[in-house]
């Protein structure tokens, strides 16, 4: 992998790039883990955007620690 393709994988997403994302899923779609159908997050979004956006925090977070322990091993 080039130096440029890990920048690009490994840059910080914005939260307007996670509600981008959010629009851009068809209303309808059969539901993911969370049995919310995106219509939900579409219609809410101005009420759950701080705690989707913080999930994205948690995860890196989480991949981080979960990177450093298999590091420890």
């Amino acid at each position: 992998m080039s130096r440029d393709d890990n920048v690009a994988l490994t840059k910080t997403i914005t939260d307007e790039e996670v509600w981008r994302a959010v629009k851009h899923i068809s209303g309808f779609k059969a539901p993911g883990r969370d049995s919310f159908k995106a219509i939900f997050y579409h219609t809410y979004w101005s009420v759950i955007d701080n705690f989707v956006c913080m999930l994205k925090i948690v995860f890196k977070l989480t991949k981080s620690l979960m990177l450093t322990d298999l590091k420890l091993l």
